[in-house]
């Protein structure tokens, strides 16, 4: 991630949050309520079967499972940006950040790249910035936390 890159994304950060000390977790419910990837999942939905699994006590992503020709992924497209994460759900949990150069996994890339989403990869995710998260005394969290959910444990990192 470069350093301007980084400085937008803080940037959101601070935008939606409202603080990087005393991060305000209210927007969560106006971007539930305004669901907006509903065209997006429609869109998924014709090309994969699409399971929601969102908690709202724990994600600022709206979270999916997708399955299609005998494949799943998990699909977090993150309610503080355009942003998402792509996991394949095999025993090495996979962040997508270069898709398969066709077939399914193809597709649904490109149906997130046309809606504006951009995947991160692992090492970006990973990523530590300033940000203090709620009911923590530390003053930093990966970018894992701040966009998907504010659990601490990385699904990559998890035995299967």
């Amino acid at each position: 991630m470069s350093r301007t890159e980084a400085g937008d994304l803080l940037d959101m950060v601070k935008v939606k949050y409202g603080s990087l000390d005393e991060p305000n977790y209210s927007f969560v419910e106006e971007v539930v309520r305004d669901r907006p990837y509903a065209s997006l999942v429609e869109a998924l939905s014709r090309v994969a079967v699409i399971e929601e699994t969102t908690d709202v006590n724990d994600d600022v992503s709206f979270r999916y499972v997708v399955r299609a020709g005998g494949q799943s992924w998990a699909l977090n497209l993150s309610m503080v940006g355009p942003y998402g994460l792509l996991l394949r759900l095999t025993s090495a949990r996979e962040v997508v950040s270069d898709p398969a150069p066709e077939g399914d996994e193809r597709q649904i890339v490109r149906l997130l790249e046309e809606a504006g989403v951009s995947l991160l990869s692992r090492e970006v995710l990973e990523t530590r910035i300033p940000f203090r998260p709620l009911g923590e005394e530390t003053d930093q969290a990966t970018i894992y936390q701040v966009l998907i959910s504010d659990e601490p444990l990385l699904p990559w990192v998890r035995s299967a």
